[in-house]
């Protein structure tokens, strides 16, 4: 394993260190693609050791700049209270957010987590039937 600047995380190979350095570079100037980048690695443990509250921060730098995905993803994490505190209300508003800045998919996921009643979520058919109208290509016959 290959040393870093950031002494947290251990780099598989030298290859990956550079991607690693560029993407926390590019993330620290601001850049909402790089940010979700890290929030990913951080939240799956790939290329770094996995870390739920480091990717519940990159994702909320770039989540705050509009990127859709990262949007989604903190969403889901905040729901599910993974690297943060659980917050229902605030997880759905991001995951409302990324639909409306075009992450289609998170109306699927919005439908089931109403359908269902899942993570807490008050059952809501109406609201089900709501976000799966505006599924698209992942609309459910309900």
């Amino acid at each position: 394993m290959t040393s870093t600047s950031n002494p947290e995380k251990s780099i598989k190979d030298d290859a990956e260190n550079q991607i690693w350095e560029s993407m926390l570079q590019r993330a620290d100037e601001g850049d909402p693609s790089a940010e979700y980048w890290l929030g990913a690695c951080y939240a799956i443990g790939d290329i770094v050791e996995k870390d739920e509250s480091k990717a519940v921060h990159w994702y909320t730098r770039a989540a705050e700049k509009g990127h859709a995905e990262a949007q989604y993803n903190l969403g889901t994490m905040v729901i599910q209270g993974e690297g943060t505190e659980k917050n229902i209300e605030k997880g759905l508003w991001w995951m409302e957010q990324a639909f409306i800045n075009g992450y289609e998919y998170s109306a699927r996921v919005l439908c089931i987590f109403y359908r269902e009643g899942l993570y807490g979520i008050e059952q809501d058919l109406e609201k089900a039937m709501y976000w799966n109208e505006r599924s698209g290509e992942y609309k459910d016959l309900m």
